[in-house]
């Protein structure tokens, strides 16, 4: 995903009303980023992919007209791969959350400079980009009592809690450390109950979907209908893979693990 931000960096920014939420995306994951040469990269992407389809699917003894579908589909996926690894990154940041706080407690607890317990936070690799970024903050001399509001974040999880430790206000650390266990913990549960279900059901697919096709293919032949033998290759060597790749991070997606 880095690679693909760095390298809408060399396209020009065609649109300049671009969605905000995107380029909160994008920064959370490149401070430099820009939605809009990135949306220009996209529509450059597309068509690539596009024109690079057209050959397959002649080979595939398949309509044109399905490219423009194709080049749709691959437009919206990379244009939302950016949310798609932000919600990643919440779930890895939320769940590191109880650690932080309880690092944190200790060394303000030892009248540590707030400005220094943070420096617990490099201990998170969850937390390396919010960590960078106070830090090119506080060298550039920016207040303290601002940090909460200037660090992009995906998390307000993690706001509130830069906000007490500048605060000092261990009390309310504590406090939110121990209603944050339990939030995850109900997370961790929903998540569980929701990934056997979808274990289950991607399990089924990989299996039966092959074997499907396969059946289709000989029983093909009986009543006159025959697959290429391209059709037959793409099927196994890229629609299937993709397709179980696409359930696994759908899967990764929706799965929150608690950290202890």
């Amino acid at each position: 995903m880095l690679l693909l931000i760095k390298l809408s960096e060399v396209f020009p920014p065609l649109l300049k009303n671009t969605d905000k939420q995107l380029e909160k995306n994008l920064k959370l994951l490149f401070a430099n980023a820009s939605s809009a040469k990135y949306t220009t990269f996209c529509f450059a992407f597309t068509m690539c992919a596009t024109i690079i389809s057209i050959p397959f699917l002649s080979l595939l003894s398949v309509p044109l007209l399905f490219a423009l579908p194709f080049a749709a589909m691959a437009f919206i996926f990379v244009l939302l791969l950016p949310s798609l690894d932000a919600k990643l990154k919440l779930n890895k940041i939320d769940s590191s959350l109880p650690l932080l706080i309880y690092s944190l407690e200790s060394e303000l607890a030892c009248r540590t400079n707030p400005l220094i317990a943070l420096k617990e936070l490099r201990h998170f690799p969850a937390l390396k980009s919010e960590y960078v970024q106070i830090i090119q903050l506080i060298s550039k001399g920016s207040p303290a009592n601002l940090l909460p509001k200037l660090v992009v974040t995906p998390s307000q999880n993690f706001s509130k809690i830069l906000h007490l430790t500048i605060n000092n206000d261990c009390e309310a650390l504590k406090k939110f450390r121990v209603d944050l266990v339990q939030e995850n913990k109900n997370k961790s549960k929903q998540s569980a109950a929701k990934a056997n279900l979808l274990g289950t059901f991607f399990i089924g697919v990989a299996a039966v979907l092959p074997a499907l096709f396969s059946a289709i293919a000989l029983l093909g032949q009986i009543v006159g209908f025959t697959l290429t033998i391209f059709q037959i290759i793409f099927a196994f060597v890229i629609l299937f893979p993709l397709f179980d790749a696409s359930l696994l991070y759908y899967l990764e997606l929706n799965t929150f693990k608690e950290n202890r």
